[in-house]
């Protein structure tokens, strides 16, 4: 699947096995009751993953660093609230989120969702070493479509992002932006919509 095709297809990603939730669930128990080993696990888990996804919403490395640290800070003196029968990831990535919000509206910018796509999104493609002509058709799909995200509004560019790139399953989407599963599905279907049809008009 292309790149472009993550966003301009309907099908859903699988939400992430129980077991991993479960993880997640037993590790944030242990650090709410002050465990720092078992948080500094929930963090070598999700660090990776979560600084991506602050460099996606803010376009630069130092800033989402400082994000991504201060999102845990602020997840390790909030675990007390934490309920077990949620996902750790959702509520730990809408504390970034909230942060990054803030962040980019301190900053009087817009948030930007594509960047370093190198690192995880490798051209398509049979060899593990593209043609010159493979790489440059993959940036300017890249291109393409950071062009046509911009033109989305917030409320469907986000669950759209979260949905294509992060691959997280509708539900925890919903308890990232605080609403319901069945407005992220709606959001998510029209995102497609609007993106399909402005894909189709490019030349």
């Amino acid at each position: 699947m292309t790149v472009s095709a993550r966003f301009l297809d309907s099908s859903s990603f699988p939400p992430a096995p129980p077991e991993e939730a479960a993880w997640d669930a037993l590790h944030a128990a242990a650090a709410a009751r002050g465990d720092s080993l078992a948080f500094q696990s929930l963090v070598n888990r999700h660090g990776p993953a979560l600084h991506r996804f602050c460099l996606r919403c803010l376009g630069n490395h130092q800033d989402a660093e400082d994000i991504c640290q201060e999102s845990f800070v602020r997840a390790w003196h909030a675990l007390p609230s934490y309920r077990e029968s949620g996902s750790f990831r959702a509520w730990l990535w809408r504390i970034a989120l909230n942060r990054c919000r803030d962040h980019a509206r301190s900053r009087s910018t817009r948030l930007r969702w594509l960047c370093d796509w190198t690192s995880d999104s490798p051209p398509d493609a049979a060899s593990s070493s593209p043609s010159p002509d493979e790489t440059a058709a993959h940036r300017a799909d890249l291109d393409r479509l950071a062009r046509g995200l911009a033109l989305l509004p917030e409320n469907l560019r986000e669950p759209l992002v979260l949905s294509a790139i992060e691959h997280l399953p509708h539900r925890e989407i919903a308890a990232i932006l605080n609403t319901s599963t069945r407005a992220v599905d709606n959001r998510v279907h029209r995102a497609r919509e609007r993106l399909n049809a402005w894909w189709s008009r490019q030349p």
